[in-house]
Formats: C-alpha cells, sequence, structure tokens
C-alpha cells in the first residue's frame, strides 16, 4: 500500500509540474465600456462571433480573436476601435478599444512566463451594452431593438479603426479608416490581408461575415509537387492560376528555374483576365536535368499586377524536377556448364543467358546491354522498364576445350544509375572433349597360335 501511496504521489506531483508548464500566460482585462480582452490558448476564428441568448434569441456580445507576436522595436498595427453600420442610423458607431488594448498588453507583458517574439492569442468581447452605449443617444433605442430582434435587422456593416505606429516611441504613424486606406498602404501583403477582413457583412442571425471587402486574390497550384524522367527529356507541369477573389481582375505568370531571376523565364503568359473562380491551366514543357532543380511558379510576378491583391503568399509554387531514380540490374548465367563435346569433334557450342531488371519503379528508360565473350562484343539498345525483365542471349559455337569468361554489363543512356556496382555480371562456361572410345579386342588366356603342322 504504502508503494501504491507512493507512486500516486509521484504521478499527482508530475500532473502538477506538467501544468504548470503548459498553462498559457493569462491576463483579462474588462474596461469600463463593456469591452473585454482575454487571453486564449489559440485562435477559434478568424471572424466575428455574434453570441445570442439561447432562449431569446437577443444578442448579448460580439467577440474576434487577434495574434500578437509583440517585439520592442518595429512598425506594427493595432485595432483600436470596432465600428458597426446599423440600418435607420446615419453613419457608424464606434465603439473604442484602445485603452483596453493598451491595458492588457501591459498587464500580459507583466505576467509570469510571458516572452518577446512568441505569438500570443486573445479574445475581444464587446457587449451589448457597449454597442448600445456607443451609438448617439438620439440612436440607442434603435440599436437596442436591433440587438434585441436581430432577425428583424439581418446584417450589419462592421468596420475598423486602425493605427500604424512604432514600437519603440508608441508614435502613431497613420489611421485607418476605410478599406481604401489600407490598400493604399506599402505593407507586406498579408499584413493588408489581415486589415482588410474588419470591413465587412456580419449576419446578426447567423452569427458570421457573410461578405469580404471586394479584393482579388490570385493562387497557383501545380499536378504535382515532384516532377520525375530520363534526363534529356521532357516532362509537362499543369499549373492553374485560380482567382480566389471575388471581384474580376487582370495578372500575369511565369515560370524559372529558382538559381535565375525573372528575365530568364522559361514560360510567361500576360494580360490574363480573371473573373471570381477563373482558374486557367498551362502546360510548361520542361527539359529533365542531369541533377535535381527547382522550378518556380508565380502569378502576379511584380507583386502589382493587380496592385490591390488580398495576400501574396499564394502567387507562388516551388516544384521539383529531378532525374528518374534509376537502377538496373544484369545477371548471367550458363544456359549448359561444363559443356561436353564429341572425342572425334575440334569445337562445341556455349550459351549465356542474359537478364536485366529494374529495382526501382520509376520511369521507363532507355538503355544499353553489352555482352562480351569468346566470340567479340555484343551491343543491345533497348527501354527498360519497371516489372518488365529484358533476356537475352550470348552464343559462340566455335568453343574448342577450355574455359570461357562471359561479361555483360548494362547502364542507363540517359543520366546515372543508383547502384552502379550490379551493374556488371559475368560468368564462366567450360568445354571439356569426351575421351574416345576403346577399339582393340583382348586375346584370351592360353591361347596360342603357331605356325608348322602336324
Amino acid at each position: 500500500m504504502r508503494l501504491v501511496k507512493k507512486s500516486l504521489n509521484c504521478l499527482l506531483a508530475a500532473a502538477m509540474l506538467l501544468a504548470v508548464f503548459v498553462m498559457p500566460v493569462r491576463a483579462v482585462v474588462v474596461g469600463q465600456n463593456g469591452v473585454m480582452l482575454e487571453t486564449v490558448v489559440q485562435s477559434q476564428t478568424e471572424d466575428l462571433y455574434v453570441d445570442r441568448d439561447m432562449k431569446t434569441g437577443v444578442v448579448r456580445s460580439i467577440s474576434y480573436d487577434i495574434a500578437s507576436t509583440y517585439s520592442t522595436a518595429g512598425i506594427r498595427y493595432r485595432t483600436t476601435a470596432v465600428t458597426i453600420q446599423f440600418p435607420g442610423i446615419p453613419g457608424e458607431v464606434i465603439i473604442p478599444v484602445k485603452d483596453q488594448l493598451l491595458t492588457y498588453n501591459q498587464a500580459l507583458k507583466s505576467s509570469p512566463g510571458f516572452k518577446y517574439g512568441q505569438t500570443y492569442y486573445s479574445q475581444v468581447t464587446i457587449s451589448r451594452d457597449a454597442i448600445i452605449n456607443a451609438a448617439p443617444e438620439q440612436y440607442r433605442e434603435t440599436v437596442k431593438k436591433a440587438l434585441d430582434n436581430p432577425e428583424a435587422v439581418g446584417t450589419v456593416k462592421t468596420g475598423a479603426h486602425i493605427e500604424i505606429y512604432d514600437v519603440k516611441t508608441d508614435k502613431v504613424l497613420a489611421v485607418l479608416t476605410s478599406p481604401e486606406d489600407v490598400l493604399r498602404q506599402t505593407i507586406m501583403p498579408q499584413h493588408r490581408a489581415d486589415m482588410v477582413t474588419r470591413w465587412q457583412n456580419l449576419d446578426l442571425t447567423a452569427g458570421k461575415r457573410i461578405q469580404a471587402v471586394q479584393m482579388p486574390d490570385i493562387s497557383v497550384r501545380s499536378d504535382k509537387d515532384v516532377y520525375t524522367g530520363a534526363p534529356g527529356s521532357t516532362v509537362n507541369i499543369i499549373v492553374a492560376v485560380k482567382n480566389e477573389g471575388n471581384i474580376p481582375t487582370v495578372t500575369d505568370f511565369g515560370a524559372r528555374w529558382q538559381s535565375d531571376d525573372w528575365s530568364k523565364k522559361i514560360f510567361s503568359r500576360t494580360n490574363i483576365n480573371l473573373n471570381p473562380g477563373d482558374d486557367p491551366h498551362y502546360t510548361i514543357p520542361v527539359t529533365v536535368p542531369t541533377t535535381e532543380k527547382k522550378l518556380v511558379l508565380r502569378a502576379n510576378i511584380d507583386g502589382n499586377t493587380p496592385p490591390n491583391e488580398a495576400t501574396l503568399d499564394n502567387n507562388t509554387k516551388v516544384v521539383t524536377i529531378k532525374p528518374a531514380q534509376v537502377d538496373l540490374k544484369v545477371t548471367i548465367t550458363p544456359v549448359r556448364n561444363p559443356v561436353p563435346i564429341a572425342w572425334n569433334s575440334s569445337h562445341g557450342k556455349i550459351t549465356a543467358n542474359v537478364q536485366v531488371t529494374r529495382k526501382d519503379s520509376g520511369e521507363p528508360v532507355p538503355a544499353r546491354l553489352t555482352i562480351t565473350g569468346p566470340g567479340g562484343t555484343k551491343t543491345l539498345n533497348f527501354t527498360s522498364i519497371p516489372g518488365q525483365a529484358y533476356g537475352n542471349y550470348y552464343t559462340f559455337d566455335r568453343a574448342v576445350p577450355g574455359t570461357y569468361t562471359i561479361t555483360a554489363e548494362v547502364w542507363p543512356t540517359q543520366g546515372q544509375d543508383a547502384n552502379p556496382a550490379d551493374n556488371k555480371a559475368s560468368c564462366q562456361i567450360q568445354v571439356i572433349k569426351k575421351q574416345a572410345p576403346i577399339t582393340d579386342v583382348p586375346r584370351e588366356p592360353d591361347i596360342h597360335g603357331e605356325l608348322g603342322g602336324m
């Protein structure tokens, strides 16, 4: 019992220790205007979420998640206010969240275990009271009725005020209040794409955003990630360029070797007109190199065709082109060994069976088989196919008694073999002459012949 109790105590201690290490940094701040920020383990959703009372159906709050990687220097952006446009109310209802955000960030940085450079996920929850109180006083009852009966309203437009600021000095460099403001910024495309998601049509009844800001989004995909073939042969790369966005656009597309720049494109298309959902396919013939190489496929090559794309992350695809992994093997065996010949013959016939197999499962490749023996060299060109043996015979019919060596070797005619050790084989065949038959008749004993007569 003591041993069991001790083991349980050890397990409990280990569990508590593990819990200490896996517990996330947590900081919760509730602002006076009904805005709460809370650390979560990971981002639950990229969309705004509407929380409704299960019995009455009234809107209780609106939440969204943010991901932040804190640093001590650099240019960053932050949402300082959420805006909502209700039907029948001029302008926007502006719900400030900056003070709560700053207080929350300070509390988070002061929490044990906080590390700069680590990504922290947070949830921002805006209560119905915060939304109602942010409206001009003469419209608060209208907002309250909309939140109490969301089916009568349907959708509302959401937006944001976003500050771009210097982390070190906290100096605000720009305030963005519209998607157009965001698209004019010369910032990384993924940040620009994240910012514009603040402007949406939010369905209060379904609790999700249903329409994005009007932007193109070009993606590139290929039918394979790796292409193989015999060096010098041609493989076809099939590429689709798709407009994942929600407005028509014009783009370009090209392909180049990774070691080259875009002035050395091996394939190019310009003025590609794409409606939303369009995905024209292109076939790019590529000569297989003798060594593995990378091919870069990209749409919107300069990042400015179109200039207002949601993200450039999915514009590029890198594929691998490499010579087929060929592994040929040759074996050679005598059809008969030794080969006997008659005592009165001067020579005989020797034959060797040569078989070539593939140890890999790649593509068919051209190959050359060379067989050398007493009758000279025999060269055979053929196509080696995985799973299919290639066979041939070597025959020499003027073999006098003795020992003969026959050698066979096989090589791919394009590229290199993966295992040269079994590309060459040989066998020996011995020719033996039979003994001549005995023709003398022995005399019987005790029988003698004499000359003379009686």
